[in-house]
């Protein structure tokens, strides 16, 4: 197939790197299956090679910043001296585990596993109320 571009060159398969800016923040898609055209260097990719950019970049295009909203409800007892709680952490359920670094015509995206919403119930006991009162 001739370049639609340069009108001139042959367009080869081949990998190349895909680079696009998202939100203002230049994302790249490395060794990605494309035909390249040997004289002017155009990429032109098929059906099955975009999906998988639009799969690689998908999450781009979602907001990162998140709301931690905890909570925490408790009331003592007998003097102080026992003191039942119920502690929700991350309400919104909000808490992702997804570092992004852009560095001039490099993207870098690191997952990892957090713990999201959860809640506890516990019960302490203060030792220093329970002793003899002295006069």
């Amino acid at each position: 197939m001739k370049c639609v571009i340069c009108k001139t060159g042959d367009c080869l398969e081949g990998t190349t790197n895909f680079t696009n800016i998202i939100k203002e923040k230049l994302v790249v898609v490395k060794n990605v299956k494309a035909n390249i055209c040997n004289n002017c260097g155009e990429a032109y990719y098929d059906t099955e090679t975009v999906n998988y950019i639009q799969q690689k970049t998908k999450q781009l295009t979602k907001d990162l910043s998140t709301h931690l909203w905890n909570a925490r409800l408790e009331k003592t007892f007998k003097k102080d001296e026992f003191t039942a709680y119920l502690v929700v952490r991350d309400m919104l359920n909000q808490n992702v585990g997804i570092n992004r670094n852009f560095d001039r015509n490099s993207f870098t995206e690191t997952r990892n596993d957090r713990l999201k919403r959860y809640w506890m119930i516990g019960f302490t006991w203060n030792f220093k109320n329970n002793g003899a009162k002295t006069k």
